[in-house]
């Protein structure tokens, strides 16, 4: 299948094949979301959702803390380490706990699984907790971590097209990306033949992809007209145009893994719409989800409609937790982290306890845990949370 069919065929549904055909014409792409959103069952109200951050929020060292204190998370850890070891002669806990193999995360194919393994096992050791998620949104890499929770990909092969995913970007040499604090229709004007828009993050926050001399002059444009723009801190030209030679590759790839319908609703990256069944089981999908616009924005609005309660953000960081809050109102919804930026002072397990204790306080009914057959009391959770602040 060409390149260019692989990138734009965006379902076999009517609906969603609309909504590849107007894209590109004015107020084409909000009329067809308003067909395919209005051809979706609405869910219910959402209690809590999972939020995976993307490449760029990754840094040696994190969850090194719950690596040598939480059994859940080392478990979890050690065996995608395991099964990675298939695909990849490093060992990523090397890479991720050991200063002297740090240098490896320079690697996309590294820093990526990385990433990867670490918002699965924090998800893992989440629901251990007995917090269950009534839905997940990730951000380009990080709904592959939604998709292999939710029952799409097996850890194996999700940890496989991770790997293949960050190698690919290895083959097309260095890039660049940049966050704009502009709409993502008035970039467009201003990117030339050789960038793209990689993600629409909020009304007025979009990221631009490509070569970095081609980013270097963006850049210096938008200082000129007075647009403060920011690096994000990666090497690759993730969802731009350098990606049309691989996308082949990657297509081949998927074919041979096995796709599920998903257990856990998601809300997909490339329409900003609750993932559809025949989207997830759709070798194409997964290209377009490689190669297009991550429409955050999009996905935000979908999940707000239902209402959540609870934006917990399960990854290193405030990333998807700062954009959350770019797409809302101050209303009162409960924003968390899981993790410590880079170079926080405070530990990890404080910010988990004490995201966990203001969850349960909040009136979320865990689960029972999953391990040793024991419940989390509320008055258990504070317990926790003062005990890891002493710590």
């Amino acid at each position: 299948m060409p390149p260019e069919q692989l990138i734009k065929n965006e379902s076999a549904t009517p609906a969603m094949s609309q909504l590849s055909l107007v894209a590109d014409t004015p107020g084409g792409r909000n009329a067809a979301i308003s067909l395919v959103r209005a051809a979706s069952p609405v869910p219910p109200q959402l209690r809590l959702v999972f939020m995976f951050p993307g490449g760029g929020a990754q840094y040696p060292g994190m969850g090194k803390e719950l690596y040598d204190s939480e059994p859940v998370f080392r478990a979890e850890v050690d065996c995608c380490a395991a099964l990675a070891l298939k695909y990849l002669s490093a060992d990523v806990r090397k890479a991720l706990f050991e200063a002297s193999s740090s240098e490896a995360m320079n690697r996309p194919s590294v820093a990526l699984l990385a990433l990867f393994v670490t918002e699965y096992a924090l998800a893992r050791l989440w629901m251990s907790l007995g917090v269950q998620p009534a839905a997940m949104i990730g951000h380009s890499l990080g709904e592959y971590v939604a998709a292999c929770l939710s029952g799409v990909f097996s850890l194996q092969d999700a940890i496989y097209l991770v790997i293949l995913r960050g190698a690919l970007f290895e083959t097309i040499g260095l890039g660049a990306m940049l966050s704009v604090p502009l709409p993502g229709d008035a970039i467009k004007g201003l990117l030339g033949d050789r960038l793209s828009l990689a993600a629409v993050n909020a009304p007025s926050l979009c990221v631009v992809s490509g070569p970095s001399s081609e980013v270097d002059r963006l850049e210096a444009e938008l200082n000129s007209m007075c647009v403060q723009a920011q690096r994000i801190p990666i090497t690759v030209p993730a969802h731009s145009s350098l990606l049309d030679g691989v996308c082949e590759d990657f297509f081949q790839a998927v074919l041979h893994v096995r796709l599920h319908k998903p257990g856990i609703r998601f809300v997909s990256n490339v329409t900003g719409l609750w993932i559809a069944d025949c989207e997830a089981t759709n070798p194409t999908y997964w290209v377009r989800h490689f190669r297009n616009t991550v429409q955050f924005a999009e996905g935000m609005n979908t999940l707000l409609e239902n209402d959540p309660q609870i934006l917990l953000e399960v990854g290193p960081g405030r990333t998807l937790s700062s954009l959350a809050k770019l797409n809302m109102c101050d209303d009162g919804r409960l924003i968390l982290p899981s993790l410590k930026r880079r170079n926080e002072p405070r530990g990890d397990k404080d910010i988990l306890y004490s995201a966990l204790s203001q969850v349960v306080q909040s009136g979320f009914e865990l689960s029972p845990r999953l391990h040793k057959g024991k419940t989390v009391s509320r008055a258990g959770v504070a317990d926790l949370s003062n005990a890891c602040s002493s710590y």
